[in-house]
């Protein structure tokens, strides 16, 4: 209400039709920020080397608790795995999506969007596409092995 008042004395709003119309920018900036984050999270997980890292680490994962004799073995070995390959993979990958996507970039900048939020959604696109092949590749092998309280640390950190 005071938030309101001030606008209207300050001139940036001029009538309540105004001031219901700037809220309706705002969830239409949202709701286009949704179609892009869809659109990134489907286009990496369509993408083959999105599919065959999952593919070839979650059998690493698999492979890594059937060879040790302990779980905690297996757990290091695995925690070793999430904290120099994910990372690099990730980071290397991030960068030449975006390198690839730049002409879709082009075409988002020459719409109507603000660029902070275009990058943000762009961010969270990617950020929730890698943490799902993440969850996949480390979080069942764990859940499935060593349901230890330290595999439960491990999928809670690492998630």
């Amino acid at each position: 209400y005071y938030l309101k008042k001030v606008l209207i004395r300050s001139g940036k709003i001029q009538a309540k039709k105004n001031y219901r119309r700037l809220s309706l920018l705002w969830w239409e900036k949202i709701i286009n920020m949704k179609k892009i984050i869809k659109y990134v999270i489907t286009d990496i997980l369509r993408n083959k080397i999105i599919i065959a890292y999952t593919l070839l680490l979650l059998i690493i994962s698999f492979s890594v608790f059937t060879l040790q004799d302990s779980s905690d073995k297996g757990l290091l070995s695995l925690m070793n795995i999430v904290l120099i390959i994910v990372p690099l993979i990730c980071i290397i990958f991030s960068t030449i999506y975006i390198y690839n996507s730049s002409e879709f970039i082009e075409l988002l900048v020459s719409q109507p969007l603000h660029r902070k939020h275009l990058w943000i959604s762009l961010f969270a696109g990617m950020a929730i596409a890698l943490t799902l092949a993440f969850f996949i590749v480390f979080c069942i092998p764990v859940l499935l092995y060593p349901f230890t309280p330290t595999g439960l640390l491990l999928v809670g950190f690492g998630c």
